[in-house]
């Protein structure tokens, strides 16, 4: 009796040192806060930092301003970086004049190193297909990890971008 006495306690202790263990772990990892698009284009996700709000889950909810095809071609013309949450063949296939290829699936293997020619400091407009593609959303998310601070998002997407005539290239930059 004594031994399973002192098992039971054993196995009670066990179960509190990982609860504390997985709390600590929650509290050390860095969590995708969650995006709410706003059609305010006038401000940047830092800029809005004071109505970053925690949900009942703690998570942070962060508002990303969306652009239109004629705010985005401003910007363009105002020198912002683009970014291109497409695959590579639709990239290849045409994208934003300049526009850096950075699919989500870049983030899973570690640090991208496309990350080191981007300045998270500038205005930064991402797009994918528009629509229904999420692919700018998840791209926005990760690079909010990577302290990017003036993210805009084109939620037309690149075929809007291409039917107004503005600047588009194909191809991979060598």
């Amino acid at each position: 009796m004594r031994s399973l006495a002192a098992l039971n306690l054993q196995i009670l202790l066990i179960l509190l040192v990982s609860l504390v263990a997985a709390a600590v772990h929650r509290q050390q990892v860095k969590m995708p806060p969650e995006i709410v698009l706003t059609s305010d284009a006038s401000e940047s996700s830092r800029d809005i930092a004071d109505s970053v709000s925690a949900d009942d889950g703690g998570d942070d909810v962060i508002q990303i301003g969306t652009v239109t095809v004629d705010q985005a071609y401003t910007y363009f013309q105002e020198g912002a970086q683009f970014v291109d949450a497409r695959n590579e063949e639709k990239y290849i296939e045409g994208h934003v004049e300049g526009a850096w290829l950075v699919p989500f699936a870049v983030f899973g293997s570690g640090y991208p190193e496309v990350l080191d020619y981007l300045d998270p400091s500038q205005v930064t407009v991402i797009y994918c297909e528009g629509g229904d593609c999420d692919a700018s959303k998840l791209v926005a998310k990760q690079l909010l990890l990577h302290e990017f601070i003036a993210l805009k998002i084109l939620t037309a997407g690149f075929p809007a971008w291409a039917e107004a005539g503005n600047p588009v290239e194909t191809g991979i930059a060598e």
